[in-house]
Order: C-alpha cells, then sequence, then structure tokens
C-alpha cells in the first residue's frame, strides 16, 4: 500500500498522464482478455478533511464494483470540472497466481491530492481477497485521512 500526498504541480502533471492513460483505454472501461476467470472487485474509499479545530470540513466519498478479466484494465475517469479523479485497476496471472493491483487519484482540495496505491493476491487457490487501509495526514491547519477498501472475488 501506498499513498501519496502531492502538491498542485505534481498533481496537475499526474492528472494529464492519467487522462492521456485514459484516451489510450478508449471508451470502454473493461479490456476483456480471452482466457481466464472474471473476478469482480468493489473499491470503497472515503476522504476526511478536517480543519485545525478537529471538526471535519469535507467528507469525499467513492464506490465502485465491477467485473475485471485476467489480463484485463478498468479505468474510470470520475473527474469534476474543477478536481481530477481516476481509477485504474489491472489484473494479471504468474504461475497461477492473480493479482489486482488498483490506482486510484482524486485532487481533494486545492492544494492536495491523494495517490492511492494497493493489490490484492489470489493466489495458492484463494478465491477471495481483500487489501484494507487508513492513512491520516496531519498539517498545521488540519488532517486529511483516507481509508480504503478493495475487495475481489474470482468468479
Amino acid at each position: 500500500m501506498m499513498i501519496r500526498f502531492m502538491g498542485v504541480k505534481q498533481g496537475l502533471l499526474w492528472a494529464a498522464f492519467l487522462m492521456f492513460a485514459g484516451m489510450l483505454t478508449s471508451s470502454a472501461n473493461l479490456v476483456r482478455a480471452e482466457s481466464g476467470h472474471p473476478v469482480e472487485c468493489t473499491v470503497d474509499v472515503t476522504v476526511e478533511i478536517r480543519g485545525s479545530t478537529g471538526a471535519v470540513t469535507s467528507t469525499q466519498t467513492y464506490q465502485q464494483s465491477f467485473l475485471l478479466d485476467e489480463g484485463g484494465v478498468f479505468f474510470e475517469d470520475f473527474s469534476t470540472r474543477t478536481r481530477f479523479k481516476f481509477l485504474t485497476v489491472t489484473s494479471t496471472k504468474v504461475d497461477g497466481d492473480t493479482t489486482i493491483a488498483m490506482n486510484w487519484f482524486a485532487d481533494v482540495s486545492v492544494f492536495n491530492s491523494v495517490d492511492l496505491d494497493t493489490s490484492v493476491l489470489l493466489g495458492d487457490g484463494s478465491k477471495k481477497g481483500q487489501a484494507t487501509g487508513r492513512h491520516t495526514l496531519y498539517v498545521s491547519g488540519g488532517s486529511t485521512t483516507t481509508i480504503y477498501t478493495l475487495t475481489c472475488v474470482e468468479r
């Protein structure tokens, strides 16, 4: 698991790259491979921003469920007019073990972005896997907490 908080310049460059990558994957969210079993995944992310008094000033939630075939890619651009937001999930199979890797990027405030990477390994005959986490960044003006769950089940 890796969460990176970025400044405006780095966040905008990363967002531009992800937009370009999204255009390359075409308008379809799911790219199908020819073999293997589909994996059903659910992503839940909550970002809570608190001010210096500890009061919640903003809560952002994201939830998405989708099917992902072996070797497939799921991409969603859920940007708004003022904020870049992307989800990219990939499936790879090596020696019979399937790895589902997720990148979730979102501008969460004027100066901050969250870039979350995690993965789930469906190995050793396992048909279900889950990655969960919680990360808080404290700054002089408050804090930003990101809570996430990636759950995948092979069908």
